[in-house]
């Protein structure tokens, strides 16, 4: 880990390589760590809060209540699991955990919403937080995501799992 604690690292790679289990792995005997990790458990993806290990299906089935829903090509995910990932990133956030974990900036970021705008706020309030934010970001995706959160390459380190 970088000893400079303003920095973002970064955990990068392509769709379905293991990006949320290799980081799981790592953080398995990290004492301070909070935030998310998104884990696909058979075929459905989950909310793991990283704290407390509990699990919300994220997935959500149409009921025609289209303020319940946040969909993103053929998925549809709920709403009310995408506000507790938020919370969950604040309240981490605030409390100060050492290793913050965001699992994962995507489209829905990119576009405003998804985990938005929790995480404008912490990127935003990074050079006040004395830990650790660690994004996973898809490969595709990287260079959009550095430019829409105005991150500087000085400022990341990578992580090679």
């Amino acid at each position: 880990m970088n000893s400079n604690p303003n920095k973002i690292s970064i955990l990068t790679g392509e769709i379905k390589t293991g990006k949320t289990t290799k980081l799981s792995e790592w953080i398995k005997n990290k004492k301070n760590a909070g935030g998310i990790l998104v884990p696909v458990i058979n075929s459905g993806r989950y909310l793991q809060i990283i704290k407390t290990g509990e699990l919300t299906l994220f997935e959500a089935e149409y009921d025609g209540d289209e303020d319940k829903i946040i969909s993103i090509g053929n998925y549809r995910f709920s709403a009310e699991v995408f506000r507790k990932a938020r919370e969950t990133l604040i309240d981490d956030f605030i409390a100060g955990v050492e290793l913050l974990i965001i699992d994962e900036i995507g489209f829905l970021e990119l576009r405003g919403t998804g985990l938005e705008p929790a995480v404008s706020e912490i990127i935003g309030k990074r050079d006040s937080y004395t830990g650790q934010i660690i994004l996973i970001v898809r490969d595709n995706l990287l260079s959009e995501v550095k430019k829409h959160y105005g991150l500087k390459e000085s400022e990341i380190n990578y992580l090679n799992l």
